[in-house]
């Protein structure tokens, strides 16, 4: 292909020849699959053990029937290979237990398949392609989908290109030392001036070792004490650095075993010398928080179930020098027994971490002067938390048994409740439990600060969902309705999220991306902001605060900006609302003179908010709704004709849930529709139910001749202005220049005035009674 290429350009002179970025990386799996032979030979040879033996597979299941069945690795199918030595990787002892509980005597397959699994170094074989090599299927399947961008193509390759330079770089660097001592002395992680190599006779054999010119002059990371108190344990500096390595990887211990080789003490040792680096991180943090800025804090239980010891956070290994070694087992106190086997009861929830929403960082809190003062903190209504309000914090509580967010301070701790999962994941179930000496000193912190800081791996197609179901107004909790779900995976060939983990995990993403992006929209732009309240179902009150840009020659874009539940509805709630508002629009300042409108009703406690709101925002203009104000003028036309608004209501009534009336209406009068039913609350729309009664009030008469009802009482209607309930329609049309709008309110008020002089010349005159 690349020499066809070649020779086609010499024709097409303008012509690029591109290879598939996804073969590419496909070509890399291919190449380190012939570097592991017996890894690919086992992975084949276990393969034809199981294909078409139901006998063999019904066996796996028996074994473990948690775990998924095994891969079928397929050549020609990109990363399908890694794919199933990352799956070997992590059932190995599994795979291990079934096909050694196998007879050899069956078949060949399960002979040589027996042989390879026992082989010392398969498992640290499947460890390193795991470890370093598992991220490779990912990307290929990113490259394969259709609609990507060649940005993120070409951003994906650098990334793989990068990883992969990484790690040969890493293992070269570490087979010599003085390369590895260079490289630490560039970080500067070592001072080449107080350093000095020794030689170190060993079991008959000479090593070199880097160590300090001093006596006790040590450094506290790369020279440390082992187990036994001995000084200088032995390894070289090239070893150290891996173990840092594969510490960085956040590989579990027994990996990290099995790939160096070393003992378990060692390596435990290691792991906890390296996470002294993020306690001293921790201890060295800045404060959280700040005025205006919202921190959630929650509460969590970190126990497991009591059963085989399972997730109980034990003690630590006592101090020899605490051992009685004559006591008699017998008398020992079954409590302190029981609590030294089966782990110590803590004794309640405990307040661990915060969350920084503006900053996005979580940190551990162990000391109130570690939060800056009016700092907003949401929390649950545990009463651990009380008193929080007399620290100099503003303390906003939300009841989970009622909302899952306040309706009225908005106040939720939806996203540090998210990270109990991963932490109890990590701590409680992978790790088997820990010790409550190590538990907040060592792990929570490192949790803290390696694992919640570094980037969210967020999936893609559940980010995808969940925005389309928002933007199509399709309720996340749809999702737990089997036939949509089963739907959804049936034709998409993906597995589809709960919808708890799309209102835990991608809402907030979704809601920071859209404000992202009015904030874009917005900057350095002149805006207008525009208030209205309604009423729910529920009978509470809740505001919308609608903004756009103002712009010269064309309609500025509108967006919805946020909604308010309020607990009343008066010139302080507004004037504070709008205030919110633009704190949120602007979360780093707010741009006080980039307001110049206010849009509003007419109503008492809109133009006494507006009063206040000017105190702050100087170069604000409040101008109430024109087509408000022409609905305005629409009710007192309503007003001024009562006779007709009876007639209007009392036929409303007529028809209302009456079919026999309304089977007359519609035989006496074929080609008329029904009489409307106006609500006044909707602009405009009386003044088109009297429109209608104008045109049709003959055929309204001979129905209601033809009834026998004697209550309701014909009166005369008249027409009103055609031409004035277009006008509002128009006025109410969206994206409406404000020279057209001002247009529009001049020509209405000009037919009123000719109508007026008119009446004035004529000698008629309007009166409230309607009479004429």
């Amino acid at each position: 292909m690349v020499k066809s290429g070649q020779k086609l350009q010499s024709l097409y002179s303008k012509m690029v020849h591109l290879t598939c970025l996804a073969h590419g990386i496909h070509r890399v799996a291919e190449n380190i699959r012939e570097k592991f032979k017996r890894v690919d030979k086992l992975i084949s040879r276990v393969k034809q053990v199981f294909l078409k033996a139901p006998s063999r597979v019904l066996v796996y299941k028996s074994e473990a029937p948690a775990i998924p069945l095994l891969p079928e690795p397929i050549l020609t199918r990109w990363g399908t290979w890694i794919i199933a030595a990352s799956y070997y990787c992590k059932y190995y002892q599994v795979i291990r237990r079934v096909l050694l509980s196998l007879n050899a005597e069956d078949a060949i397959s399960v002979k040589e398949a027996q042989q390879l699994i026992q082989e010392p170094d398969m498992e640290a074989n499947l460890v390193y392609i795991h470890s370093n090599f598992g991220f490779i299927p990912e990307y290929i399947t990113r490259l394969e989908t259709q609609y990507i961008s060649l940005s993120e193509a070409l951003s994906a390759v650098k990334y793989v290109q990068n990883k992969l330079n990484d790690c040969e770089e890493f293992y070269t660097l570490i087979q010599n030392e003085e390369s590895v001592t260079n490289f630490l002395i560039s970080k500067n992680l070592l001072f080449s001036s107080e350093m000095k190599y020794y030689i170190k006779k060993q079991r008959g054999k000479e090593r070199k070792l880097l160590r300090y010119k001093r006596k006790g002059k040590n450094n506290n990371f790369w020279t440390y004490l082992d187990k036994n108190g001995r000084n200088n344990s032995g390894l070289s500096i090239g070893a150290q650095l891996e173990l840092v390595y594969y510490w960085c990887q956040d590989l579990k211990q027994s990996i990290i075993i099995t790939l160096t080789g070393r003992s378990a003490h060692t390596v435990c040792d290691w792991m906890n010398l390296c996470r002294d680096v993020p306690v001293r991180i921790f201890e060295n943090r800045n404060k959280l928080g700040g005025p205006g800025i919202v921190i959630q804090v929650d509460e969590c239980l970190l126990r497991g179930s009591r059963k085989n010891n399972k997730g109980r956070l034990r003690l630590g290994d006592l101090p020899s020098e605490n051992l009685n070694v004559d006591d008699d087992s017998e008398n020992v106190d079954p409590l302190e027994n029981a609590a030294r086997n089966y782990g110590r009861r803590l004794d309640g929830p405990c307040v661990f971490g915060l969350c920084d929403n503006n900053e996005g960082r979580y940190f551990v809190i162990q000391k109130r002067d570690k939060v800056n003062a009016g700092s907003i903190i949401h929390s649950d209504g545990w009463s651990g938390y009380n008193g929080l309000s007399d620290l100099g914090y503003s303390h906003n509580v939300v009841n989970h048994s009622e909302n899952f967010v306040d309706p009225i301070s908005k106040a939720h701790t939806q996203r540090i409740e998210s990270l109990w999962r991963p932490l109890r994941l990590k701590i409680v179930k992978n790790m088997c439990g820990t010790t409550p000496e190590l538990l907040p000193s060592k792990y929570i912190i490192h949790f803290t600060i390696f694992v919640l800081n570094r980037n969210s791996k967020l999936s893609e197609f559940n980010s995808d969902l969940c925005k389309t179901l928002l933007s199509a107004n399709i309720s996340l909790y749809k999702l737990k309705n089997t036939h949509f779900k089963s739907f959804l995976e049936k034709y998409m060939q993906r597995d589809v999220p709960d919808e708890s983990t799309l209102r835990k995990y991608y809402v907030n993403d979704c809601y920071n991306k859209i404000m992202d992006k009015i904030r874009a929209t917005v900057q350095d732009k002149k805006i207008w902001v525009s208030i209205d309240e309604t009423t729910d179902n529920n009978g509470r009150y809740v505001a919308n605060v609608i903004i756009g840009t103002l712009e010269i020659d064309c309609s500025g874009k509108i967006m919805l900006l946020t909604s308010e539940v309020l607990e009343k509805v008066n010139h302080s709630t507004i004037a504070k609302l709008f205030d919110r508002s633009m704190a949120l629009l602007w979360p780093n300042g707010i741009q006080h003179d980039d307001v110049l409108l206010f849009i509003s009703d007419a109503a008492p406690y809109m133009v006494k908010s507006a009063s206040v709101i000017k105190v702050f925002y100087s170069k604000i203009l409040h101008i109430t709704c024109l087509a408000h104000g022409l609905h305005r003028v629409a009710e007192e036309i309503r007003n001024m004709f009562p006779k007709v608004d009876k007639l209007i209501s009392k036929v409303k009534k007529l028809f209302l849930k009456a079919p026999y009336r309304v089977q007359i209406f519609k035989t006496e009068a074929l080609d008329v529709m029904l009489p409307p039913e106006p609500i006044i609350t909707r602009w405009g729309k009386w003044l088109d139910a009297t429109d209608n009664y104008c045109k049709h009030l003959q055929s309204i008469r001979n129905v209601l001749t033809k009834l026998n009802d004697n209550s309701v009482s014909i009166l005369k209607v008249k027409n009103i202005l055609d031409d004035q309930q277009l006008d509002a329609n128009l006025l109410e049309t969206r994206g409406l220049k404000l020279v057209d709008s001002i247009n529009i309110i001049n020509k209405i008020e000009n037919e009123m005035n000719v109508i007026n002089t008119q009446s004035t010349i004529t000698g008629i005159s309007l009166k409230r009674g309607g009479e004429i």
